[in-house]
């Protein structure tokens, strides 16, 4: 009896379902999380231990973490999501403390000491100001890029060309620094003050998403970037867990929450948008012109929420984008000019849970579809 081949659909549904397996096995740990820490005490500077720290925020599924002071008035919130948060200090015999609009971003450590005045349970100080911007407890350097920012700047949407608005970065390999996200559709390095392009490493939520193509420095996936609010990028001075002394990339996942809410970005161009200089006379001493924009667009929609509130949230988003071009040079067989045409397609869906992240990338491999 003649064997069936396995097929292609059936290697990709084997394939994405290995890749949800083992992405939801692995450990929350692994998380690209920030911290709050300080000291509290009295009027008079001793340290208070036994004091309960609150921090509580929209962006986590628990929507509160609590600690004490141990006996040397410290305390240490883990775990924290980028995001806004509102932190509560309370003991008996105090005035309750609250410190409000707390920004926080990724991969950072925000330093909070708070003194507490003697007076009464029901009485509450709440504090509005400024959220710290240094890191006391990290020798680490970085560089993060919120959401607003990343849509605010005139670039392509990827890392690559966002990177280079950074002090000493260039980009390497095919990506140039562009507004209308003509090198997208390759996967490009980075490097700053003399470093190595292959030293560079991308990361998703802390998690290495490199290849062992070429030097290590390109990823294995097309990159969603609707589906990422922040971008941090350690250019020098990185943490012990960077294996090589190139820059680091770690793309901060979006996530669900307790509402539901969706986005819709598109962008669309062709050749009759497009301006060109080539007069008859260059045409008539042969001169045909360098590639020209034949067909671009970008179609990137997202959608969250939850499952179960307070329990289980989720979020989707895909994109689809391309940029094909017309070479000149290089004709059909009916001698028309020839389309280099790009197509890539990317979709992360992320679950999370009262007790773990999991999320997966189910996209296309650099290279592997031309359309």
């Amino acid at each position: 009896m003649k064997q069936k081949g396995f097929g292609m659909a059936k290697l990709r549904v084997l394939t994405t379902f290995l890749v949800v397996v083992g992405c939801c096995a692995w450990n929350a740990s692994a998380q690209a999380t920030s911290a709050i820490a300080g000291i509290v005490s009295d009027s008079s500077g001793a340290v208070l231990p036994g004091v309960t720290v609150e921090a509580r925020s929209p962006v986590l599924i628990e929507q509160v973490k609590s600690v004490i002071t141990n006996n040397r008035g410290e305390y240490h919130i883990i775990d924290l999501r980028p995001g806004e948060y509102s932190v509560t200090f309370a003991l008996a015999g105090f005035s309750t403390v609250v410190r409000d609009a707390i920004r926080l971003e990724a991969d950072f450590t925000a330093p909070l000491n708070v003194q507490l005045k003697v007076g009464s349970l029901a009485e509450t100080i709440t504090v509005s100001g400024q959220s710290p911007v240094v890191d006391v407890q990290s020798t680490q350097s970085r560089d993060v890029l919120s959401r607003e920012l990343i849509d605010t700047l005139p670039t392509a949407r990827s890392y690559q060309t966002v990177m280079q608005g950074l002090p000493a970065v260039n980009a390497q390999g095919s990506v140039r620094f562009d507004v209308g996200g003509s090198s997208i559709m390759q996967q490009g390095s980075g490097a700053a003050y003399g470093g190595r392009p292959g030293d560079f490493s991308l990361m998703i939520d802390n998690m290495s998403v490199s290849t062992p193509i070429g030097t290590g420095d390109r990823p294995g996936l097309y990159i969603n970037d609707g589906g990422f609010e922040e971008s941090v990028y350690v250019v020098n001075a990185g943490a012990a867990e960077i294996q090589t002394a190139g820059i680091k990339a770690n793309l901060i996942p979006k996530q669900g929450g307790n509402r539901f809410r969706s986005e819709f970005l598109t962008t669309f161009s062709n050749t009759s948008m497009q301006g060109s200089n080539i007069d008859a006379a260059l045409s008539s001493v042969g001169f045909v012109g360098s590639n020209t924009l034949y067909r671009a667009y970008d179609i990137n929609p997202i959608f969250g929420g939850p499952l179960r509130k307070d329990r289980v949230w989720f979020f989707l988003s895909y994109r689809r984008w391309t940029y094909n071009n017309i070479l000149p040079k290089v004709k059909t067989a009916d001698g028309s000019p020839f389309p280099d045409s790009n197509l890539s397609r990317a979709a992360p869906v992320r679950i999370t849970s009262r007790t773990r992240v999991s999320s997966f990338l189910p996209s296309v491999p650099p290279g592997c579809e031309r359309a």
